[in-house]
């Protein structure tokens, strides 16, 4: 009985562990139904997301994988930045990647930077460099990073083109990569509970 009970509480470890760090976030942006490029939030995978001169692009000028990916459109004018960013995502996370590409083919070339914050949005760290929307086909952009844990993720743009919204980008298909040190912790985890299942049989 008592090595029962050891073994439901590896078991509850694992659930736990898992939960905070086994679990990459990927997003598509298939659920997000957004109109206005006014500030607005909206779910995407089950995180909020901030879309600020934003919206869901599903028009064919929209490059995307799926049905639908996020366009951002900087206001060149003001400027204003175009800026699409995350509630704190629990976990400990080491790498990411996306897809970017110019929004139709008009368009002006449009900068922009991938950035982490672990103050909540207090302050921001770049990761990588900054990428630019020359092409029209999807880009992968793919960079390392920390490990971070608790975190929110940023996409801004920094600068190009003319006028006021004629400066846009497609964004689609987000991953987090778990930090690969959490992902040996929980392995050791499940050895353990096989040692201590194996000894109760």
């Amino acid at each position: 009985m008592k090595k029962f009970a050891i073994a439901l509480t590896f078991i509850s470890m694992i659930a736990s562990t898992a939960s905070i760090y086994a679990a990459a976030y990927y997003t598509g942006f298939e659920d997000v139904v957004k109109a206005s490029y006014v500030a607005g939030n909206v779910s995407a995978s089950n995180i909020v997301w901030t879309f600020d001169s934003a919206v869901s692009g599903t028009l064919s000028s929209d490059r995307k994988e799926g049905g639908t990916s996020v366009r951002m459109a900087r206001n060149a004018t003001a400027p204003t930045e175009s800026r699409i960013y995350t509630q704190v995502i629990t976990g400990a996370f080491s790498a990411v990647s996306f897809k970017y590409a110019k929004y139709g083919t008009a368009d002006p070339t449009v900068e922009l930077a991938f950035e982490v914050s672990t103050d909540y949005g207090s302050s921001w760290t770049q990761v990588g460099t900054n990428f630019y929307s020359t092409s029209t086909a999807l880009t992968l952009f793919q960079e390392t990073f920390g490990p971070y844990s608790d975190m929110n993720i940023r996409i801004t743009t920094l600068a190009g083109g003319t006028g006021s919204r004629n400066n846009r980008v497609n964004i689609d298909t987000l991953a987090l990569i778990p930090e690969p040190a959490a992902l040996l912790g929980l392995f050791g985890i499940l050895l353990t509970v096989t040692c201590v299942i194996r000894r109760m049989c």
